[in-house]
């Protein structure tokens, strides 16, 4: 469970000088066992991401959000399945722009210039990438608390193949 909420959430690495370890409150139900087991994972079985262009100012705790609207009328709202949206921010996407086209099976490519967005881990068809804009189809099925603009992961991730 541990390892499954930093792999979604991910985490704050401090370095301190001493080894790391994962640390967090004591509760009677954590099972020390269980706890132990995680003395297997290594520090190389993560992937650091450089999130500093995120930041507005290091003496901040301040970070650029990214904007989520209707690609058509650029209002902010809940979205729903199938529905074309843009995402702006800074540093979401490729330096060069790259447009999609259907692939020879007829569908909208889910990673394009090294990018993918997701909705709840579906993977949404890009229709578009730069550095500030995705244009992306909201994907189906959308869990129902997907839906409230707040719970949406809007920013752009590396392609894993």
């Amino acid at each position: 469970m541990i390892l499954r909420a930093l792999k979604k959430y991910g985490m704050i690495l401090a370095d301190n000088g001493s080894s790391w370890f994962i640390s967090g409150a004591p509760d009677d139900h954590w099972s020390n066992d269980r706890l132990r087991d995680l003395r297997r994972v290594h520090g190389s079985d993560f992937e650091a991401i450089d999130e500093s262009s995120l930041m507005i100012d290091s003496n901040s705790g301040q970070a650029r959000q990214n904007k989520v609207v209707n690609a058509a009328s650029f209002t902010e709202g809940p979205v729903a399945p199938g529905e074309i949206i843009t995402i702006f921010g800074d540093n979401i996407g490729p330096v060069t722009p790259a447009a999609s086209t259907p692939g020879d099976d007829g569908f909208i490519p889910k990673a394009l210039g090294g990018v993918a967005a997701s909705f709840d881990g579906a993977l949404a068809p890009l229709l578009y990438v730069s550095s500030s804009q995705i244009n992306a189809i909201v994907p189906s099925p959308l869990r129902q608390r997907s839906a409230r603009r707040r719970s949406l992961p809007t920013m752009a991730t590396p392609c894993c193949r």
